[in-house]
């Protein structure tokens, strides 16, 4: 565990304090509609104090995104049983991002707005994405090594669809204003682990 002195403390409090503020208020008002001067009232600083953290807004909502995904990801890491089978993770892959997006929903909408250029920009083959996918494409390796997924595939190309697939599921349900049940968020996992194998076993 990295030690962090006083200073270094307080700052990165402060600095999860503003990103915390901005994922509210992008998600409330969107991109256009949320101004620093409103992220640094919500989080209860400055405005210059948000200056001196994030030059601009554009810096400071990539910088939020990237942190969303950094937990999602440590979640990911920490939650899935390192030698466990690869149907088992990932089962629990599609599991916790599922349940991740639900539990965000209102901050994930954003990627499906007009202001959420991230997804058209290419979210998980950028810097701020390719570490999730690159962990994503480890599952698959294994589930190929494993015989589970063809081993004729790509494992880019089945990489790609499934996260294609994943995302496409979390984005209507975080769009849909409809609560959704564990019985049913459970169901959807299923369809998609099902998926997955089915589409891509072992001719």
């Amino acid at each position: 565990m990295v030690a962090f002195n006083r200073k270094e403390r307080d700052r990165y409090i402060r600095r999860e304090d503003i990103l915390n503020a901005a994922g509210e208020l992008f998600a409330l008002k969107g991109y256009h509609g949320t101004t620093i001067r409103d992220i640094a009232k919500e989080a209860q600083y400055a405005t210059g104090t948000v200056y001196l953290e994030f030059p601009d807004k554009e810096t400071l909502y990539v910088e939020m995104f990237k942190s969303k995904f950094q937990r999602l990801l440590s979640m990911l890491k920490t939650r899935i049983p390192g030698g466990a089978k690869a149907r088992v993770k990932l089962r629990f892959f599609i599991e916790y991002n599922m349940d991740y997006f639900v539990r965000n929903r209102n901050f994930f909408r954003l990627l499906t707005s007009e202001d959420g250029f991230f997804l058209e920009a290419g979210l998980f083959k950028n810097s701020m994405g390719k570490p999730y996918t690159e962990y994503a494409a480890s599952l698959i390796k294994q589930a190929q090594e494993e015989g589970i997924v063809g081993r004729e595939f790509k494992q880019k190309d089945i990489t790609e669809m499934f996260l294609a697939i994943l995302v496409t599921f979390m984005i209507n349900m975080v769009k849909s204003n409809k609560q959704i049940s564990d019985k049913e968020e459970a169901s959807l996992c299923d369809t998609i682990y099902k998926f997955l194998l089915l589409g891509s076993k072992n001719k």
